[in-house]
């Protein structure tokens, strides 16, 4: 399963990872990312089967990009905000 944490801070996406690989069976591969640009950008590369995103990162003239984004593929969404 490949997973996209986003979040601004890269402590917290460690400790995710770390909650993620200890607690969940199974084959994971993760990728994270800082900012809104850099998400769009994985989305397209890495093809995450589940992105995990602080909605706070997003500005909102990004909104419809990653929302055009989710609908193009089978990506399950959990959002989380500060």
């Amino acid at each position: 399963m490949k997973i996209l944490l986003v979040d601004r801070n890269m402590q917290e996406l460690i400790g995710i990872r770390w909650y993620l690989q200890t607690y969940l069976a199974g084959d994971l591969a993760f990728e994270f990312s800082t900012t809104a640009t850099d998400t769009i950008t994985k989305m397209h590369t890495f093809c995450p089967d589940i992105l995990l995103i602080n909605i706070d990162l997003l500005p909102p003239r990004q909104h419809t990009t990653i929302y055009t984004l989710l609908q193009q593929t089978s990506c399950h969404v959990f959002a989380m905000t500060s």
